[in-house]
């Protein structure tokens, strides 16, 4: 299992690379035409054809990267945590963060030098998001939320243990209420009055991608169980996974 886990690791890494490559092409396509090797255009992307459904097929693919590094990291720290001593788990959690924190801060805070000296300003109160946020550039923003993670996990496997599918539930409702808001502005819908109360949830990371953290551990705690079940119906599995990738393009 753990070669397995590995393994989907290696390929979301590939993914993540992807992703971000889509993401600088269609920028140079947009702002650098006229140097872009390609005869493809902005135009081009805007309209249905094979290379555009190409790059919008396989990004959408490879955006589920986030997903599996969380999963997979869910699993391994309730291998790490689960029945273990308080004491056990802090040395646990200090080892991780002493090689996530130093270079995280370090490369915020080059990052943040960078955009003051294109002309950005920074208050006290926005430096202390950028840094407690991973604001200083688009992907930092995982750094954060996986020390976070990490610093939850000997209580989420502790719940996960006594009630595992209210925890699973609840960390799911916290996805889809933090997520909700991006629906309802894509189709131009008014937002209910109700939901308004959910707000804060929109504005950090760790309500939309705590499900993939707290799946992967249950996954751990099941996972006997769970691997009968995944070999006398992958099939099935399989081709449920593959009708909602088709149905995202819809």
């Amino acid at each position: 299992m753990t070669v397995k886990l590995l393994f989907l690791n290696g390929v979301a890494i590939i993914f993540a690379v992807y992703h971000h490559a889509i993401y600088w092409a269609i920028t140079a396509i947009f702002y650098w035409n006229d140097r872009f090797v390609s005869n493809i255009n902005s135009q081009t992307l805007l309209t249905a054809n094979p290379a555009s459904l190409f790059l919008r097929i396989t990004d959408e693919i490879a955006g589920v990267a986030v997903p599996i590094f969380l999963f997979v990291s869910g699993y391994f720290y309730a291998f790490s945590t689960n029945q273990k001593p308080f004491k056990q788990n802090i040395q646990t959690i200090y080892k991780r963060l002493i090689y996530l924190i130093p270079p995280y801060l370090l490369w915020s805070t080059i990052t943040v030098l960078f955009r003051i000296l294109e002309g950005n300003d920074y208050t006290a109160g926005k430096l202390v998001r950028v840094y407690l946020m991973g604001e200083a550039d688009g992907p930092f923003y995982y750094v954060p939320l996986i020390i976070k993670l990490i610093l939850l996990s000997p209580l989420l496997i502790r719940m996960l243990n006594k009630t595992p599918y209210i925890i699973l539930g609840g960390s799911f409702l916290l996805q889809f209420l933090s997520s909700i808001f991006w629906y309802f502005s894509t189709m131009n819908l008014p937002v209910p009055e109700w939901l308004s109360y959910f707000a804060f949830l929109k504005n950090g990371y760790l309500a939309s991608h705590l499900f993939w953290f707290v799946l992967g551990m249950l996954i751990f705690i099941k996972r006997d169980g769970l691997l009968k079940v995944i070999r006398r119906y992958r099939f099935i599995l399989v081709s449920i996974l593959l009708f909602f990738i088709i149905l995202s393009q819809l």
